[in-house]
């Protein structure tokens, strides 16, 4: 069983992709998303592992956040605490404008949880 929680490209993702540019994204983290939510993908993984009887299921949680806790949020992410003091406050600081000016004070956040399940063969 694997269950996995990981933030899904939103609107105001990508409305702050463009300052994100150049950063090192986890690895995870593909062009076309995050690997975790390709469900072909992972269920063949997990049948190569051993696992049948695989089972994949998504569920979402949509929220609005408003600027301080967006800022929190993406403080917390290992992209942006890896970052130095400087441009880490810089980015803390575009994400809580962009939240303010962009969205009225409150963005949305969808964040896909996918759960995968199988059974050991």
């Amino acid at each position: 069983m694997a269950f996995l929680r990981n933030p899904h490209r939103d609107p105001f993702f990508d409305a702050l992709a463009e300052s994100l540019h150049g950063l090192a994204l986890p690895p995870s983290e593909g062009a076309g998303g995050h690997r975790y939510l390709d469900r072909e993908r992972q269920c063949a993984e997990l049948a190569d592992g051993g696992f049948d009887a695989v089972q994949a299921e998504v569920f979402t949680t949509e929220r609005m956040l408003d600027a301080a806790a967006m800022r929190g949020l993406y403080a917390s992410f290992s992209f942006v605490r890896l970052l130095p003091d400087a441009d880490r406050h810089r980015l803390l600081d575009r994400i809580g404008d962009l939240v303010e000016r962009r969205f009225g004070g409150a963005a949305p956040n969808v964040v896909l949880t996918p759960l995968y399940l199988g059974r050991r063969s």
